[in-house]
């Protein structure tokens, strides 16, 4: 509680010690060595308009005032007619300046280190920018700009000619400047054939009498100030694509432009609309057609009566491929995705969930077309269980060994719903033998090497991973469980991990959703436990899969009921089923 007094304070015989510190009360006057000092003052001693002097004040302000929070310079001018503080105050984010009141006074200049911006107090009491500054003969809809009004360029009572110079000056200035701001933004156009520089130099030459003509004259020179800006351009680089690329972009073009397909290297100009092929070779004339133009294509298109764009490509075996052109547009890359310390970008999410690897023979390495196993090729085989068709561009069928790089197929095609999409890689048996049981003999696509080889499948080993994207994985093992935290890489799908059996550690494939599916070898074939069967069983959780109880093996030394036959993979024209899977 306070202590009352009844009279003053004084020190007993006239001593000269102090009765108390001034830096002790609760507002007054303080006077520190240090900055930190003043920083340091306990809250409960600050009172608003106390002062404080600062002895090595780095700024050179000295005394400060303590007002609404914040120390300021302190206003010690005399009364009503001073000039009060016109210093720029320095403030870090928009954030701390709308806290800083006591800065909210007529001409008060601010600036924010964060946005580089430099503010003032308006007399319509907010913070305005410097850089609202409209001339124009229209009021502008922005009430926070200053407005230089075009349309009396005079000031009341008084003809000001050189503030009308100025200000036709600025305006002339901003019309060039967007002028150029739209040419390097839309389009930079030169014109006709009568824009030419050297021509308005003529046009602005003084006459000469005749006679008094000289070797070069004024007019036929550049202006002095491209004297090293002559060439001012290092290189104009005009619009570059595929053939396949400008047709479909050629409603997109303007008049004039140039064109240059790099696939089958020809230039076009576009002219009213249409393209005109210009460095022909020959004497035909412009109406001539190079058939050698489509040995260079990937694909040609056509338009159906309905509207409706095919396309047509053929594979390495010469088959042709009719598709829809929607199916050349990828997968949209999936989003999210958190980054460990190692780098590895991870979801706790599944893409395409319904999307599976269904079936799997892996006929062994050192195996070839006079080998005899039960299965006539590498296959892997993939199943859609959703009621919808799955455009598979953009997406990757990757395959590797333990300790070795992924290998990625980019796929290409659609797989039907409720349907199968079979991948063939190398022959690994004698295709008319009595002992090849399952015979492959068509697919959606073959998988090759980097050296064009036919892909073969270890029968030690072998780890399958269906993802987004067609770059090769960055980790061993894209499904993690640790600490039972389930996380898998972004735009992950499925993967499946095979060992043989009673393998020792080493020999454990090192990825696997859980635990790996140990019975590998060429005397078996591989599906799903619920293959194309779309109850809840088969379209687990990314927590609850398990290859090791998701997979079984088909004994193909066996007969079996029904046959092995049944089990043969299928290609998605061939429209496998749900019912086909159990015949």
């Amino acid at each position: 509680m306070a202590v009352e007094l009844i009279s003053e304070i004084v020190q007993k015989g006239g001593q000269d010690f102090a009765l108390v510190d001034a830096n002790n009360i609760r507002g007054g006057f303080y006077q520190v060595t240090e900055m930190s000092e003043r920083d340091a003052i306990p809250d409960k001693r600050k009172k608003n308009g106390m002062l404080c002097f600062v002895l090595n004040d780095p700024d050179k302000v000295f005394t400060y005032q303590w007002l609404n929070g914040y120390w300021i310079k302190a206003q010690l001018g005399g009364g009503g007619g001073g000039d009060g503080d016109t210093r720029v105050e320095i403030v870090s984010t928009p954030e701390e300046l709308a806290n800083r009141v006591d800065l909210e006074r007529a001409g008060q200049i601010v600036y924010i280190e964060s946005t580089d911006e430099v503010l003032f107090w308006s007399n319509k009491d907010k913070w305005s920018s410097f850089d609202h500054i409209k001339i124009q003969d229209t009021e502008p809809v922005d009430d926070d700009a200053v407005w230089i009004n075009t349309s009396q360029k005079s000031l009341p009572q008084y003809t000001n000619p050189d503030l009308a110079t100025i200000i036709e000056a600025v305006e002339a200035l901003r019309k060039l400047v967007n002028k150029h701001e739209y040419a390097f933004t839309h389009e930079m156009s030169s014109g006709g054939f009568e824009n030419s520089a050297r021509l308005d130099m003529m046009k602005a030459a003084s006459p000469l009498e005749p006679g008094t003509e000289t070797e070069s004259t004024a007019a036929e020179e550049y202006p002095e100030y491209t004297e090293y800006e002559t060439p001012n351009l290092k290189h104009l680089a005009i619009k570059a694509g595929t053939y396949s690329s400008l047709l479909e972009n050629t409603r997109n073009f303007v008049n004039n432009e140039l064109l240059w397909c790099t696939d089958t290297k020809q230039l076009y100009i576009m002219s009213n609309g249409s393209l005109n092929w210009i460095n022909k070779s020959g004497s035909g004339g412009g109406t001539e057609w190079d058939p050698s133009v489509l040995d260079e294509l990937d694909t040609i298109g056509f338009v159906t009566p309905s509207g409706q764009t095919y396309r047509v490509k053929i594979e390495n075996d010469g088959k042709m491929v009719i598709y829809k052109k929607e199916m050349d547009t990828p997968q949209t890359k999936p989003t999210g995705g958190q980054e460990d310390p190692s780098g590895w970008v991870y979801v706790t999410s599944l893409f395409l969930q319904k999307l599976y690897i269904n079936s799997i023979y892996c006929g062994g390495l050192t195996s070839n077309e006079h080998s005899y196993n039960y299965c006539s090729h590498h296959f892997v085989e993939l199943s859609n269980l959703t009621n919808e068709d799955i455009n598979l561009n953009g997406l990757s069928l990757q395959y590797a060994t333990e300790g070795t790089q992924w290998q990625v197929l980019p796929l290409w095609g659609t797989i039907k719903a409720q349907s199968t999409f079979l991948i063939r890689g190398a022959q690994c048996s004698v295709m008319d033998a009595n002992t090849t049981k399952i015979k492959v003999k068509t697919y959606d696509m073959e998988w090759r090497d980097s050296s064009g080889n036919l892909m073969k499948f270890d029968n030690n080993k072998s780890k399958f991973y269906l993802t987004w994207g067609t770059t090769p994985s960055t980790v061993r093992n894209p499904y993690s469980n640790a600490d039972g935290n389930y996380r898998v890489s972004l735009g992950y799908i499925d993967l499946v991990g095979f060992n043989k059996e009673n393998a020792e550690s080493s020999d454990t494939i090192d990825a696997s959703e859980n635990k790996p599916y140990t019975y590998l070898s060429t005397d078996k074939l591989f599906t799903k436990y619920y293959a194309m069967d779309p109850v809840s069983q088969a379209t687990k959780a990314l927590d609850k899969r398990n290859n090791a109880n998701d997979w079984y093996f088909v004994d193909l030394t066996k007969e079996l009921v029904p046959s092995v036959e049944a089990f043969t993979p299928r290609a998605s024209f061939e429209n496998k089923n749900n019912i086909l899977q159990q015949i």
